[in-house]
């Protein structure tokens, strides 16, 4: 899905979400995988599916599973990421789920 850029932007380049992922993937992320295969998980009674930004794994061994976000738009949103971390430290303790934002000042909704 290609977006339209907005008036007075450039467009994304292709097969990116946004610039700040563009900036991870061309920087401190350049050797994680980009758009890694989905990641199975459940939250009863219903199988889901979520895809990370990054995958990286470390020198020994460990799975890092990482979210760009410029923030989190509502409560939903985040506890979605919630759901994930819970059901991926029940299954795959070794994992580590990071978040880096764009922004870590703004207020996470209903602070």
């Amino acid at each position: 899905m290609t977006r339209k850029p907005k008036r007075g932007r450039r467009a994304l380049p292709a097969g990116v979400d946004s610039w700040f992922e563009y900036t991870l993937l061309n920087g401190v992320l350049h050797q994680g995988n980009y758009h890694p295969a989905g990641i199975s998980y459940w939250t009863q009674p219903v199988k889901r599916e979520y895809h990370p930004d990054f995958t990286y794994r470390g020198k020994s061994g460990t799975k890092y599973i990482i979210e760009a976000k410029g923030r989190f738009r509502t409560i939903e949103e985040a506890k979605k990421y919630l759901d994930i971390y819970k059901y991926l430290k029940a299954t795959e303790p070794t994992n580590i789920f990071v978040f880096i934002f764009q922004n870590p000042e703004v207020p996470m909704p209903g602070s």
